[in-house]
């Protein structure tokens, strides 16, 4: 008798484990179904953000087309007034990705030496800065890149910033686009304002912006040393 029921209890315990086993197994398939629910629909609003970016990118860059004159064409008009000058270009750590797109489409493309700066942090760095050497002040072109999302903080230091560089006689200038719809479209379309210019400063200065000799030339003594040390 005593066996019966140690088997018995044996039995119930064995169908008790099986059903909680297979009761964690239904809550961990659940579980899988809601991620993979929740992902579907994450893919489908960043298909939806990327498409609508897509499109306002385009209908952006219609402004920017050669056939535009410049009167109409932002990317010409600053082209034209950093033609000559060695360009500055600043902004805050919203706008850093675009500053650091900028230089390099600059000095790849146009084939000009090209510095930055971050608010606020320039105010109390670069300014001090500016007097030497003398010669700066006349070939220096700032460009101040601004964020409609920037912080009262930043938005004051780009004022004073450009209040001081009016002051010591420096060429100026300020970029500032309508809000857009996010900071992700304005950093985009604030990039694509970059290369264009730097496209259209390329041909003001009369050079390729295709061509970058001294890269392939990097490249060569760079797989020449490499050849060297194996």
């Amino acid at each position: 008798l005593n066996k019966i029921k140690i088997l018995k209890k044996f039995i119930e315990e064995k169908r008790k484990m099986k059903e909680d086993v297979q009761e964690h197994e239904n809550k961990e398939e659940e579980k899988k179904k809601k991620e993979q629910e929740k992902n579907e629909i994450e893919i489908e609003q960043i298909d939806e953000v990327i498409s609508a970016l897509t499109a306002s990118l385009r209908t952006y860059a219609s402004t920017f087309q050669p056939k535009i004159q410049t009167l109409q064409n932002p990317a010409k008009q600053l082209a034209e007034s950093l033609f000559g000058s060695m360009p500055l270009l600043v902004g805050s750590i919203l706008t850093r990705p675009v500053i650091r797109r900028w230089q390099m489409q600059f000095e790849q493309n146009a084939k000009v030496m090209t510095a930055v700066d971050q608010l606020p942090s320039g105010l109390y760095t670069t300014l001090e800065g500016l007097s030497f050497p003398a010669q700066l002040a006349g070939q220096l072109k700032v460009i101040q890149i601004r964020s409609a999302w920037d912080d009262e903080l930043v938005a004051s230091a780009h004022n004073v910033y450009h209040s001081l560089l009016k002051k010591h006689r420096f060429d100026v200038e300020d970029v500032l686009q309508a809000r857009s719809s996010s900071l992700l479209s304005e950093i985009f379309e604030l990039m694509l304002l970059g290369d264009y210019t730097s496209y259209y400063l390329a041909l003001l200065r009369g050079v390729d912006p295709s061509s970058t000799p001294n890269m392939i030339e990097v490249q060569q003594l760079r797989a020449a040393e490499s050849i060297a040390a194996s």
